[in-house]
Order: structure tokens, then C-alpha cells, then sequence
């Protein structure tokens, strides 16, 4: 898992930015439109960006619900990628997420 709430706060960011939606998380935590947004599943939010939010609040604090069929059906190949090789990273280490953090925050957009 994660070694701290910095590095979860820094996975957030990098996932969020994959959605253009980097101003929703503020530093190590999400700001209050983004907890609003998650608690109405995304509001006015595409369906990809709506199901990013709710997978890093997952993974921040578990309360995105998230389900695995949705993330698979709507994330595009790109994000699907992202995600899958972070859950691997979090299954591996700490440092495979810090590694993982690494490479994505370099070339995410």
C-alpha cells in the first residue's frame, strides 16, 4: 500500500491530471469541490472523469465505490493503463509506487 499520505496525495494528483482535473486535488487533499463532486458521482463531470474521481477516492479513503466493471468499460486504454499498473505497484511496495510516481509524473499531461 501506500507508505504515507503524502505519496497517496501525489498518486491523487497524477490521476487527476490524467483527467484535466489537477485543481480538484490541493496539495495532499482533495479540495471541497472535489468532495462534493463525489459525493453527487461526478455531477456535471464526463463519465471518464467521474469514475477517475471516484477510483482515487477509493484509494484515498475508500469511499469513491468505484466498481470494477464500470472502470473497465469506461476508462480509455490510456487511463485504464494508469490504474492497473498503480493497483500492481501497490500490490508490489512502497517503492514500486514511488517508481511508479516516478515515470507518471513525468509523463502524464
Amino acid at each position: 500500500m501506500f507508505r504515507d499520505d503524502q505519496q497517496s496525495a501525489a498518486v491523487a494528483r497524477v490521476l487527476m491530471r490524467s483527467v484535466r482535473l489537477s485543481h480538484l486535488w490541493d496539495g495532499d487533499r482533495p479540495t471541497a469541490e472535489a468532495v462534493d463532486l463525489m459525493q453527487r458521482g461526478g455531477g456535471p463531470l464526463s463519465s471518464g472523469q467521474a469514475l477517475m474521481l471516484l477510483v482515487v477516492f477509493d484509494l484515498w479513503n475508500g469511499e469513491g465505490h468505484a466498481q470494477l466493471g464500470r472502470v473497465l468499460a469506461v476508462l480509455d486504454a490510456t487511463r485504464l493503463q494508469l490504474v492497473a499498473s498503480l493497483l500492481y505497484a501497490l500490490a508490489t511496495s512502497a517503492s514500486a509506487v514511488d517508481d511508479w510516481l516516478e515515470y507518471n509524473a513525468a509523463t502524464v499531461v
